[in-house]
């Protein structure tokens, strides 16, 4: 096995969904074993996660970050080029 697991890494992804269950086992004992692909892999599983949610909120409209009104954006935009000026 790789000191740094550039070896397991690239092809973790694909195992994870193998059926082979052999290939899941060799995967999960490496993961027991390299502190650093555990934790890789554990990002990884994170940022898909996220990657899925917002997706998900696009397609149906509801996004989680608060929308400026039309009236604070002018405030804004006055505020902004008010010290621009001057």
């Amino acid at each position: 096995m790789s000191e740094n697991g550039s070896a397991v890494n690239p092809t973790a992804d694909e195992t994870e969904s193998s059926s082979n269950p052999l290939e899941w086992l060799e995967l999960h004992t490496h993961f027991l074993m390299c502190d650093f692909c555990r934790r890789y892999h554990r990002q990884l599983d994170a940022i898909q996660k996220l990657a899925a949610n917002v997706g998900d909120q696009e397609k149906t409209g509801q996004t989680r970050a608060p929308r400026l009104n039309e009236e604070a954006k002018e405030r804004i935009k006055r505020v902004v080029n008010s010290s621009l000026k001057g």
